[in-house]
């Protein structure tokens, strides 16, 4: 594997760990929406962990959606509209319905829970869609990889409880 193609992997590696939040989020949103609310934005965080990774930017240990995009604008002025958003209410969904906090509202607003959905997967569409093919194929092929190993995993839980 020469570097370049080892990028790539590794670039979609960042998306489907980011694919997963998301898809975790959309399915139990209803049962769990305090979880989703914080799928939902590690989601669009990963996503835009991913386009800054595979432009070999440094990736900062941060939950700050607004500082993110700002990185990625530099290497596509789109996120410009995104910045110009409420980035502030989904960096808060990182850490606010996960612990206890001051104000003691530890339920998350409908409203809130639909702007991250939101929000989550209008960056999965810009940063997928800024992705190269290259990305994409190692992409479904990890996805493939993912969905078989669940599936073996789920056959051996099986196979536990029915023993």
């Amino acid at each position: 594997m020469d570097n370049k193609d080892y990028h790539d992997r590794e670039t979609a590696r960042w998306l489907l760990i980011a694919e997963r939040d998301l898809n975790m989020a959309a399915k139990n949103q209803d049962e769990f929406p305090e979880t989703s609310a914080y799928l939902f934005q590690q989601a669009a965080e990963k996503y835009l962990k991913a386009f800054l990774f595979f432009h070999q930017e440094p990736i900062n240990k941060t939950h700050d959606i607004s500082r993110i995009i700002l990185q990625c604008v530099l290497h596509s002025q789109d996120f410009l509209r995104l910045a110009r958003t409420d980035t502030e209410r989904l960096t808060r969904m990182a850490t606010y319905y996960r612990y206890p906090n001051d104000d003691g509202v530890d339920n998350v607003d409908e409203d809130d829970l639909i702007m991250a959905r939101e929000f989550a997967l209008t960056i999965q569409s810009m940063v997928l869609s800024a992705m190269p093919d290259s990305v994409m194929r190692h992409l479904d092929d990890l996805s493939r990889l993912s969905r078989d190993h669940a599936k073996i995993s789920g056959s051996i839980t099986a196979s536990c409880v029915d023993f």
